[in-house]
């Protein structure tokens, strides 16, 4: 599981009058090197204001993880890390802290800024996927995969507002699924989607704001059965 970045990932959201509240299983990135023994890293980290973080290390992808949350530098605590704009593969610690200490020259960030600019750079770190999973065998009902695309896509809007960046692939997992090899369903990245996901918890909210709590389409009855507000479903005779 080399390419999972955070399980359990916050996606909640500061909105006009409301906070969206969420988190989705797994975030996942798709082109971060694995180690290997002998194998070290020299990275550049671009940041949200434009800074450059310069640092080398045995483990990119763990060294990343530990920016994006926070806890590896007092630069990236600061200046939120975008994407590893730039890394390079050496064979020994002592190469790697060589080149560090070169890139952190003044003559090599101008090395890096060209070699950035011109798009020659080896870069990593900035194509995510979402995975939410499903306990139950894959379905086929249309609704309830709508449903859950729904939910997938509002997950992908509110990582491009907090991060600026969007998924590759949308993604479920039917823990239940008997065949593994169908276990997991693939939802295609439709930005028109993600956009509208953000205005339906909009007009969700405006609702509830207005104390409409009109019932248009019922869900599962075993959706039901575990809602905490089954009794008062119930009492209007609505299940």
């Amino acid at each position: 599981m080399r390419r999972v970045i955070q399980t359990e990932v916050d996606v909640s959201l500061e909105k006009d009058g409301y906070i969206l509240v969420g988190k989705v299983d797994l975030l996942m990135g798709q082109d971060l090197p694995a180690p290997r023994p002998g194998l070290f890293f020299v990275y550049v980290i671009e940041c949200a204001n434009g800074s450059h973080y310069i640092g080398q290390t045995e483990d990119l992808c763990r060294r990343w993880v530990e920016h994006l949350k926070g806890n590896a530098a007092q630069w990236t605590q600061r200046h939120k890390p975008i994407r590893i704009a730039h890394y390079e593969e050496f064979s020994s610690r002592k190469e790697a802290v060589e080149r560090e200490r070169n890139l952190k020259t003044g003559y090599g960030r101008k090395y890096l800024k060209r070699l950035i600019k011109s798009g020659q750079a080896q870069q990593a770190g900035n194509k995510l996927e979402l995975l939410d999973f499903k306990t139950s065998e894959r379905s086929t009902d249309a609704g309830l995969l709508s449903t859950y695309e729904d939910q997938l896509c509002t997950y992908a809007h509110v990582l491009e507002r907090r991060h600026g960046k969007h998924p590759e692939r949308l993604l479920l997992y039917w823990t239940a699924e008997p065949d593994k090899a169908a276990a997991l369903m693939e939802i295609p990245y439709r930005p028109e989607k993600v956009e509208a996901g953000g205005r339906r918890f909009d007009q969700v909210v405006s609702r509830i704001q207005a104390r409409d709590f009109t019932v248009h389409r019922l869900p599962e009855i075993k959706v039901c059965k575990e809602c905490d507000l089954k009794a008062l479903c119930g009492a209007e005779r609505r299940i």
